[in-house]
């Protein structure tokens, strides 16, 4: 965490597709915004706007733009980073991620079915 705190602003040039984006959540923990290309589960761990900057895949010029505009705009960079921490705290608490899992095992077995988020997670989204 000492590094993320080190930083004004967290790069996260992947072109890799995570299946979930950690190192967002983690510089959220930290009060930092993050600069990410939007794909994988970095577009759920990271709010464009809110609390960082997303953009297009591969689209370098972009990244560059989003990652200089943030390094330039302290207000900006100060209210993403409150904002990450503030969605972290709510949303991925240990806690609170206990009881989500929970629900959700409390639905498939008293249903006899999965819940209708993992109907269409599993059907591929539909």
């Amino acid at each position: 965490m000492a590094l993320y705190r080190d930083c004004d602003v967290v790069a996260l040039p992947t072109l890799w597709s995570e299946p979930f984006g950690r190192v967002p959540l983690e510089a959220a923990a930290a009060g930092r915004p993050v600069v990410a290309y939007a794909s994988g589960g970095l577009t759920e761990t990271i709010v464009d706007g809110v609390t960082g900057r997303l953009v297009a895949r591969g689209d370098r010029a972009a990244f560059v733009a989003a990652l200089a505009g943030l390094a330039a705009d302290g207000e900006a960079r100060a209210r993403m980073g409150a904002a990450g921490r503030e969605r972290v705290v709510e949303a991925y608490a240990p806690a609170r991620l206990a009881q989500t899992l929970a629900t959700v095992w409390d639905e498939i077995l008293n249903a006899g079915e999965p819940s209708a988020g993992l109907r269409r997670a599993s059907a591929g989204g539909r």
